[in-house]
This record gives C-alpha cells, structure tokens and sequence, in this order.
C-alpha cells in the first residue's frame, strides 16, 4: 500500500475529503480500497501501490424512529452489539466470522 488516508470523524468533512481523495487518485491513476479492521478474508481491504481509506473514524451509530439502525462505514460489530443491547433492541442472530471481537 502506498498510502494510508484516515476518514475525518464528522461526516461532512469525510464526504469532502474523500472526494478530493478518489480525485487525486484518479489523476494518478492509483487504485483506492474502502477499508476498516483490514483483516478480510478475500484481501480487497489492502491495494498494491495504492491508497487505502481507513473508514474507522466513521463509526456513529443512530437508531432512527423507524426502527432502523443506520450505521457508518466504520462500525465494528464490537460497537454495534453493546449499542443495540443497551437499548433493547434486537440484535443480529448471526455474525460474520470476522465479528470475533465481540464476546456476547
């Protein structure tokens, strides 16, 4: 990987530099991967000679009047859990294989 670039926490300011971000990659023609805990099964989280987007300070969590959660780029399911459990909410029945940071 060529670069490590960190995603500001506050939304707007993330949205602005990503896109600067994805604009100076594709002037230089260098390859950009969305990436949080980096440790995919399938690799697609590291680039060769290419720009990786660290999206875990883009982890807020709101529970919206729907019911919904909506959820930021960065959310582990660490973080998720503990926040639906704290709320009484329903959390997932089924985790991947890479949730293993969460103890239940």
């Amino acid at each position: 990987m060529a670069e490590l670039w960190d995603a500001p926490p506050k939304l707007t300011a993330s949205e602005a530099g990503l896109r600067e971000l994805l604009a100076r990659a594709a002037r230089a023609t260098l390859p950009v991967a969305a990436a949080g805990a980096r440790h995919t099964m399938g690799g697609h989280s590291i680039v060769a000679d290419g720009i990786a987007a660290n999206m875990l300070p883009l982890n807020h969590l709101v529970l919206g009047l729907d019911g919904l959660l909506h959820v930021g780029a960065g959310a582990r399911w660490s973080e998720v859990i503990p926040f639906l459990d704290a709320r009484g909410t329903r959390s997932p029945s089924a985790l991947p294989s890479a949730a293993t940071a969460w103890s239940g």
